[in-house]
């Protein structure tokens, strides 16, 4: 038997923080066999190595969760999200109502790159709508917008599995995420989110890779997604939404720009907001 089940009971104070009890388990001297994954459903947590553990070392694992504290070993801040959807006529209860509109330039220079354009305001706006004009010198260009780009929400608690699309991730995850967000480990995007479990998400392609518990999993909406320019003309968006996106203070909207054929191109970015 390498699993080995506790009940939240068992822990020092009824509760369990996966990636300090990950790295108890993993500096302990006593406990040589590899750890595989911690899971936590509902009050039971299996935690299960490579092989089975001898009796000094079913001892001692006993003894870590018998004495974990549950407190957070996270060394980096976890960003909460707080996305609050909104009729345009009744953002005043987050801003202070007054309309603006505003134009955002990002010079793409003759060489096939990427190139990011990074808008952010210093008090909380309700984006409205946006638009640019494409151009010939833009066709087969690809492009992006997102809210809270890379933004760092909670690790993987099990390592993932190659051809699955479920991640088990940590409950900073599932309180931030939602159905449709793209999650990503560094900057290898996973995919999008289409269902949330009470450990988990399922994302719309299959991993390819094993990535290990403690990974952490950042996340980020996409307004626009691999848009592809193919003809000149005006790109307009959230116009016909009937409710506006609050964004607190100093929220980062990422513009990805790929320069696809080279040429030389200046991108403009026109948004409307209540501020």
């Amino acid at each position: 038997m390498n699993t080995y089940n506790y009940n939240l009971s068992e822990f020092l104070n009824n509760i369990l923080d996966i990636p300090r009890l990950t790295q108890e388990i993993q500096n302990n001297d006593i406990l040589t066999i590899a750890l595989d994954y911690i899971n936590l459903k509902q009050y039971t947590c299996t935690i299960t190595f490579k092989a089975e553990l001898s009796i000094e070392q079913h001892e001692e694992l006993t003894y870590i969760v018998n004495n974990h504290s549950g407190e957070s070993s996270s060394e980096i801040e976890i960003t909460d999200v707080h996305i609050m959807s909104q009729d345009p006529r009744r953002s005043s209860l987050t801003t202070g109502g007054h309309f603006c509109g505003e134009s955002f330039h990002l010079h793409v220079p003759a060489a096939i790159g990427s190139y990011d354009l990074d808008i952010s305001f210093p008090f909380p706006i309700a984006l409205l709508s946006g638009e640019w004009v494409s151009t010939a010198a833009m066709n087969e260009d690809v492009a992006e917008i997102c809210l809270y780009p890379n933004t760092i929400i909670g690790a993987i608690i099990a390592p993932t599995v190659i051809g699955e699309d479920i991640i088990y991730v940590s409950p900073t995850v599932i309180d931030n995420i939602q159905v449709g967000f793209h999650v990503s480990i560094g900057d290898i995007e996973l995919g999008r989110v289409y269902e949330i479990g009470e450990n988990y998400i399922k994302i719309d392609r299959p991993l390819d890779t094993i990535y290990p518990a403690m990974s952490y999993i950042n996340m980020c909406i996409k307004i626009i997604n691999n848009y592809l320019f193919n003809s000149d003309t005006v790109m307009s968006f959230g116009k016909d939404v009937p409710d506006s996106e609050i964004l607190p203070a100093n929220t980062t909207i990422k513009v990805t720009y790929n320069n696809l054929n080279g040429l030389e191109k200046l991108f403009t970015l026109y948004i409307a907001y209540l501020y």
